[in-house]
């Protein structure tokens, strides 16, 4: 659980779309590319919301995650 709440933790404002991605995948349903709903890939139960600040005109690896929500738990939605 330890390793869970580290990881979780490490993402903050202003790191990179691609760093996130690390710990996270992108949930299912609705997303748009400057505010999603991730989940965490060792649990799917765990969620997050952020909102990016894009980089470019087209969604980029290297957008910038502007703010991140507190974990919270819910289903994952399946598309």
């Amino acid at each position: 659980m330890r390793r869970f709440l580290k990881q979780i933790d490490s993402i903050h404002p202003g790191i990179a779309r691609k760093d996130l991605l690390l710990i996270f995948r992108m949930d299912g349903g609705l997303s748009m590319r400057t505010q999603s709903t991730y989940v965490y890939k060792d649990c799917p139960y765990i969620k997050v919301d952020v909102v990016f600040s894009p980089i470019g005109l087209m969604e980029d690896d290297d957008d910038r995650v502007l703010s991140i929500s507190r974990p919270y738990l819910a289903f994952p939605v399946a598309d």
